[in-house]
């Protein structure tokens, strides 16, 4: 005697059970990858934005402050001339520098030196100053993104080659400005 499956109550629903289960689950299958392909798609989409944005940001950067057109990176600093930290240490390519070391009121941050030699140093900054309005003690620090920065007249001193001159120039209110500052004189430059 042969049995048939047809005849066994009940399998032809068990198979059709079977069939539709496997159906949903290979829909939900489908569902799941395009919702992956769709997040990698949003992924890269932000990243080529955030590049995009970036690359397009620096070139806004040069509009609106035209002396860093001329700017070009240079990949190795000269080790041999240096600039003077508050800590009386010759540091080289400094990316936040003290300016005024007794009372901390201008600084460079975020510092990107394009140019460091014997010639002077030339780099791109985010100026920190307090401009005690109304007084000093009152007064917050102001910052000035995109501002240039020259480090200029190296001096032979008992800490070595360091540059003696320093001047900023950034954008107040529309105007540009400029910060100077001489270190010539100061007894750390002494022989």
């Amino acid at each position: 005697m042969t049995v048939s499956t047809d005849s066994v109550p009940g399998s032809h629903d068990v198979a059709v059970d079977d069939r539709r289960r496997e159906e949903l689950l290979f829909r939900e299958a489908r569902r799941r990858q395009r919702r992956r392909r769709l997040i990698w798609a949003g992924f890269f989409v932000l990243v080529l934005a955030m590049v995009g944005y970036g690359v397009y940001g620096q070139e806004q950067a040069l509009h609106r402050n035209p002396t860093a057109k001329h700017l070009v990176a240079t990949p190795v600093a000269d080790r041999s001339v240096a600039v003077l930290n508050c800590k009386d240490v010759a540091v080289v390519e400094p990316k936040n520098f003290v300016i005024s070391c007794a009372d901390g009121n201008t600084m460079l941050t975020k510092t990107r030196w394009i140019r460091w030699n014997r010639g002077g140093a030339t780099g791109t900054t985010d100026f920190a100053i307090n401009l005690c309005n109304p007084s000093c003690f009152a007064s917050k620090m102001s910052l000035f993104p995109q501002s240039t920065v020259v480090l200029a007249r190296p001096m032979k001193t008992q800490h070595g080659v360091l540059f003696s001159e320093l001047v900023v120039r950034y954008r107040a209110d529309g105007k540009l400005s400029k910060f100077s500052m001489s270190w010539n004189g100061d007894p750390a430059f002494r022989r």
